[in-house]
């Protein structure tokens, strides 16, 4: 029981000896030397990204009447083709469509806008086709030739 009490009072009071690993280090290099650790440790976030390939947004109005001229050459446009042509971003270009177009959602012109009836003037000068560009070639309605095989 000495020797447990010995063991305990000596767990309690600690070692009283101190080893240094290196003494000539001052506390400014070993800073700098973890610093240096964690910097490597550390991933830095990605670079940002650049604004080369961006589309700067054009006014409003000068965007609509952009849209006008277009329809004004076709009836029906993809989002594709009005958005090569106008170098918009889509989302913009998608909130000004809907004030002056409606999208077709069935039939042989699906998936393309066209311009409101209240809009419209001389629907004989334009072309009653789909714009140039924006045609998928996915989209196949010609129907194979079937043939009977006995």
């Amino acid at each position: 029981m000495r020797f447990r009490d010995l063991r305990i009072k000596e767990a309690v009071r600690g070692k009283e000896e101190r080893t240094n690993i290196s003494n000539d280090l001052n506390d400014h290099t070993l800073s700098l030397n973890l610093h240096k650790r964690f910097k490597n440790f550390i991933k830095p976030a990605g670079a940002p990204r650049t604004q080369i390939n961006k589309a700067a947004r054009i006014p409003r109005n000068e965007l609509i009447d952009l849209l006008h001229q277009c329809f004004d050459e076709y009836t029906y446009w993809p989002m594709k083709a009005l958005k090569a042509r106008t170098k918009q971003p889509e989302a913009y270009l998608k909130e000004v469509l809907q004030e002056i177009a409606v999208l077709i959602k069935g039939g042989s012109f699906a998936s393309n806008w066209k311009r409101q009836a209240i809009y419209d003037r001389d629907i004989s000068s334009r072309e009653e086709a789909i714009a140039p560009g924006g045609e998928d070639e996915d989209d196949n309605d010609e129907e194979p030739e079937m043939v009977d095989v006995i």
